[in-house]
């Protein structure tokens, strides 16, 4: 995300790929990373969201 001036927050934990549509809330900017692959060959996530001004 080079040239983002946004300031992003981690959420706690990581995510697995049908987490998402629980944590995702419409109007924000996120950012998803990779973290891993569990043992059950899983995907893992972190999530981290835009820092807004107003929002909580």
């Amino acid at each position: 995300m080079d040239g983002d001036q946004d300031e992003y927050e981690k959420l706690p934990g990581y995510y697995r790929p049908w987490d998402l549509a629980q944590v995702i809330l419409a109007g924000r900017r996120y950012r998803i990373e990779d973290v891993g692959v569990l043992s059950d060959g899983g995907a893992l996530f972190a999530i981290y969201v835009a820092a807004a001004p107003g929002v909580v």
